[in-house]
């Protein structure tokens, strides 16, 4: 099939983009991952849950093609159309204090497998949870804590979610509090799921002891701040916070870290806000 019909294809939104089973378990095995597919599920998070709870180890991914309740952050929806989206949820093992800190490690891990396998240079984050492309949407992750019912930690639940074979009227269709868009829309080409899943999932491999070591290295943390800063679509733009969707703060972002959240000017002057874990939100105004 030439090039510019795999093109057309994507333009109708007709990819067919299947997962090749045998192969991914093999080479997610060979990387250190136990691997579970799901053509139709609820949510990938909900069976890693559900796993944790039943004594699973970590490294355990949960794949689907599509799902009937995914999950977003704070209670929002995450909506797809079948084979359209790369979709999966892994079960990791981390300092359990550093969630936040790992959080930030694993979109810094997506945002730079995205942009070598990919080419596409101006894909960025928006904090606390979202990759995106001119402020569009590509994907967003969803990072949770695993209890038992004595509160006793089992796991750390990672979601990823990104939109790969969508066209900008299929994007339309769906309700978003702002713009989305798609990998294939954002750079003009075909972008297979199981090769960018397997990219991915090598990138995040190691990042639960990475988290840790952050914490308490402070070269290793000035270095992957730095690489932050420049990874983020705020940096220097004016953004309003809102609190349950209403306006709490506004300010020109002056600073932001891993773990640490941003750096506002204010008119009542600088202050570092958290939005990791919170039901508070940024919207960028300019």
């Amino acid at each position: 099939m030439c090039y510019t019909l795999l093109i057309n294809f994507v333009v109708l939104g007709m990819v067919k983009d299947q997962y090749d089973l045998d192969y991914l378990k093999e080479v997610l095995a060979e990387i250190g991952y136990e691997f579970y597919y799901f053509p139709k599920i609820d949510s990938t998070m909900n069976i890693i849950e559900k796993s944790a709870q039943n004594g699973k180890n970590a490294f355990m991914i949960a794949l689907t093609d599509h799902q009937t309740l995914g999950a977003g952050r704070k209670g929002r929806k995450w909506l797809d159309t079948a084979g359209n989206s790369l979709m999966f949820s892994v079960l990791f093992h981390i300092k359990e204090s550093s969630i936040a800190t790992f959080a930030d490690l694993v979109s810094l891990a997506i945002y730079e497998t995205l942009r070598r396998v990919t080419g596409n240079l101006s894909i960025k984050i928006k904090y606390p949870n979202d990759l995106v492309f001119q402020d569009k949407k590509i994907g967003g992750i969803l990072v949770k804590n695993i209890y038992d019912e004595k509160l006793h930690y089992l796991g750390t639940n990672l979601g990823i979610g990104l939109n790969i074979h969508y066209t900008k009227g299929m994007l339309q269709k769906f309700p978003t509090d702002y713009p989305a868009t798609s990998l294939d829309i954002c750079t003009s080409s075909l972008n297979k799921r199981q090769d960018l899943l397997i990219e991915l999932l090598k990138g995040l491999r190691c990042l639960g002891a990475e988290a840790e070591v952050f914490e308490i290295n402070s070269k290793t943390s000035e270095l992957f701040d730095e690489k932050w800063r420049k990874a983020s679509s705020m940096m220097g733009r004016k953004v309003a916070i809102l609190k349950q969707d209403i306006p709490f703060e506004e300010g020109v972002v002056t600073n932001t870290g891993i773990g640490r959240g941003i750096e506002l000017q204010t008119p009542g002057g600088k202050k570092w806000i958290s939005l990791f874990d919170t039901d508070m939100k940024a919207r960028i105004l300019n």
